[in-house]
């Protein structure tokens, strides 16, 4: 199935990574690979993992503290953010984390960006 990133799950992935790594040679880059094997888990099984608003569903990575939420659609798996777990637990969050950035409809950002 296809895999497609909301440019700020992107954006905050990379900010993570780059986090890490300045903390720990390398550290960053472990990060990267553990994203790499989480998204090959949900893409394996997109269902499989917890449902937390209408359709946006978490996965919680296992080394590092971090979720990622995401949205199944049908021919494509939408990234939608990639956030720290002291997030949700300082928030009190059991919805999506940013749903008020994020619309039902997904918008055509190749077409914004043209």
């Amino acid at each position: 199935m296809r895999l497609i990133y909301h440019p700020d799950a992107e954006a905050e992935l990379i900010e993570a990574a780059q986090f890490y790594e300045r903390r720990v040679l390398t550290l960053g880059s472990q990060l990267l690979d553990a994203t790499d094997s989480a998204i090959g888990v949900i893409q394996n099984a997109p269902d499989r993992w917890s449902v937390i608003a209408d359709d946006v569903w978490r996965y919680l990575m296992p080394r590092f503290p971090y979720a990622i939420y995401y949205r199944v659609l049908l021919d494509h798996i939408r990234i939608l953010a990639f956030k720290h777990n002291s997030y949700t637990q300082t928030t009190g969050a059991t919805v999506f984390p940013i749903k008020s950035r994020m619309p039902i409809a997904e918008p055509d950002y190749q077409a914004q960006r043209a």
